[in-house]
């Protein structure tokens, strides 16, 4: 992907300095233009005046001439006779050896004189030249024209090279800060593929390569939840699978106790009430986990009832073992522990149970549990506060998820079934500190309103 991009960004490159080059080469062309321009009209001036002049072109007159132009001037005299600024023999010279600066635009004839190098332009002179018929010639030397339009092309191609190499060091520049951009990007794909969700930097390079980042992020995040709720779909399926495996294993073990004790009941008589109780509470079990099978296939029993009586129920479950551990237990029964709740009866005194037991556990000898009961609009606030220090920080986030737990030999399914119950009931549970350093788990479930 990065040689692709590298070679789509020097594509345009290319263009681009041929481009610029092209465009020197064209500016330095018109002011070579121009600089030639000017001196073919210098020069083609002083022609004019010394043409016309109606004074003899003495040698001290075509010395100054010399100096003002910066030419070599001959006259050459019907009869043969030369005088001049120049002195020799004047041999002419092919255009193949001309250079770029005389091809390019020549002007007059190329000849050689002494070694040097001169373009001659001649002209006869006429009346009222007192030298009429004389041959003028003005011979300027290559080199001070070579000068004059080097002088006049080289800015133009110093401010181009400096322009084209500012541009070629800023885009190059550029261009590396954004494949390194996009090279990190496609290592950090990489990890994506692998499972590494973080989100990735936000490069300062340009707006389609941040545009970019962002969206790579927004895939890693929209990827980590759904790896998430897959967890949990997994983690809820073993839940399922396990807690209903379990629930038929201990319903067929205790239906076979209580048709033990039925059968021994018949054949030894001598403590009949033990023998009642103890199938009355095997009963009780067997209903129990035959209820929890029934929630686990999605049925619910539609009870009408008032709170009132699953904090009672639930309270005379505990009390044995409140007594027996020395923890205080109080509850508070109000006005609002009247109202009625819908649902099934046995899974929210399971619900209800389990927090307790929790609130106890945290508690611990010498401890207390409260159980308050509270409104909130249409909703039934049951709060389950003790003295415990609250879950440790590595499971607050997971409370609630199946197998996480604290408790030595624990197994994590008593708070994952409550919330399970609580959202079928189209409730939810809660934890938190309070002000006042208490554990407070918190169930909420909606009020039954009278039709």
């Amino acid at each position: 992907m990065i040689r692709s991009i590298r070679t789509q960004f020097l594509l345009p490159l290319a263009i681009l300095m041929v481009a610029f080059v092209a465009i020197c080469i064209w500016t330095a062309k018109s002011a070579a233009d121009s600089a030639r321009l000017r001196v073919v009209r210098q020069i083609e001036g002083v022609i004019r005046v010394l043409e016309n002049a109606s004074f003899p072109l003495s040698d001290q007159v075509l010395r100054q001439m010399k100096n003002l132009s910066g030419g070599e001037f001959i006259l050459e005299e019907p009869s043969g006779a030369r005088r001049g600024t120049l002195d020799g023999d004047i041999q002419p010279v092919s255009d193949s050896a001309a250079s770029w600066f005389t091809i390019a635009r020549p002007w007059g004839d190329r000849v050689v004189v002494q070694g040097r190098r001169y373009l001659r332009r001649s002209v006869v002179l006429t009346p009222p030249s007192p030298q009429a018929r004389a041959r003028l010639s003005i011979l300027y030397p290559e080199s001070l024209w070579e000068e004059a339009l080097w002088h006049a092309v080289r800015p133009t191609l110093l401010l181009g090279a400096a322009g084209g190499v500012s541009a070629v060091v800023l885009m190059v520049i550029g261009a590396r800060s954004a494949i390194q951009s996009l090279r990190e990007l496609e290592r950090r794909t990489r990890q994506i593929a692998d499972g590494d969700f973080r989100p990735v930097a936000l490069p300062q390079g340009p707006d389609e390569i941040r545009r970019l980042a962002v969206h790579i992020n927004d895939m890693a995040s929209r990827l980590q939840q759904m790896k998430e709720a897959i967890t949990t779909l997994e983690r809820d399926r073993l839940l399922s699978q396990v807690t209903s495996g379990w629930a038929h294993q201990l319903r067929n073990a205790t239906t076979g106790a209580r048709l033990a004790l039925q059968i021994h009941a018949q054949h030894c008589r001598h403590d009949p009430d033990s023998m009642q109780v103890a199938e009355r509470q095997l009963g009780r079990i067997e209903r129990d986990l035959q209820r929890f099978l029934d929630w686990k296939r999605g049925v619910i029993r539609e009870d009408v009832f008032p709170a009132k009586r699953l904090i009672e129920e639930t309270v005379e479950l505990v009390r044995p073992r409140c007594q027996h551990a020395g923890i205080r237990l109080s509850w508070r029964v109000s006005d609002d522990a009247l109202l009625s709740l819908r649902g099934d009866f046995h899974q929210l005194t399971h619900l209800l149970l389990n927090i307790v037991n929790n609130a106890l556990d945290a508690a611990g000898p010498g401890g207390w549990v409260e159980i308050t009961v509270h409104r909130q609009g249409s909703t039934l606030g049951i709060d389950v506060d003790d003295s415990g220090p609250g879950p440790p920080d590595e499971i607050q986030q997971r409370l609630f998820e199946p197998f996480v737990t604290s408790k030595p030999g624990g197994i994590g399914l008593g708070l994952a079934f409550a919330a399970q119950v609580a959202e079928a009931h189209r409730g939810r549970i809660s934890w938190s500190r309070t002000h006042d350093e208490r554990t407070r788990f918190r169930i909420e479930l909606p009020i039954e309103t009278p039709e």
